[in-house]
């Protein structure tokens, strides 16, 4: 039996409306799957805030974002390793301060091994800033919406 769950022809970015008006907070944005919420969220007109690693990956991927909807299109970035929690609570305060509205944050939270993940930190204390970061964002979405005039959709 076929899931059904989204309807008869599953989900698709096309059945998406109209999400201007709409800021959304992705984790991991400058790549695979993150870019790719990116490139979807913006094509419907949405306003989107890319939370990376590497600050010369992110303008690469803002200037191909650009290239494709035009140089109006509205994407930012913010620095954030999520293998160190100041730079996560360092990100949450520059969120706080530049984004007034948040209507849903996007985490890709997953564990990849690397050799630099194993200099900062082991297993447990990577998941531990991981889950730690995903709760930080969170409550920033919270405090957001909590303040923000919409009901829940």
């Amino acid at each position: 039996m076929a899931d059904t769950t989204f309807g008869p022809k599953g989900w698709t970015p096309e059945r998406l409306g109209n999400l201007g008006g709409k800021t959304y907070v992705i984790t991991g944005a400058n790549a695979g799957t993150g870019f790719q919420a990116a490139r979807i969220l913006l094509g419907k007109g949405a306003k989107v805030v890319m939370l990376n690693r590497s600050a010369e990956k992110s303008a690469a991927a803002i200037d191909d974002l650009r290239a494709e909807f035009g140089a109006d299109a509205d994407v930012s970035f913010v620095q954030m390793d999520l293998a160190e929690l100041a730079s996560v609570r360092s990100a949450a305060e520059e969120v706080l301060k530049s984004v007034p509205r948040i209507d849903a944050p996007s985490h890709r939270c997953r564990r990849k091994s690397s050799p630099r993940t194993v200099l900062k930190a082991s297993l447990a204390p990577t998941i531990m800033v991981t889950l730690s970061s995903a709760e930080c964002f969170s409550t920033v979405w919270r405090k957001r919406r909590a303040g923000s005039s919409l009901s829940p959709a």
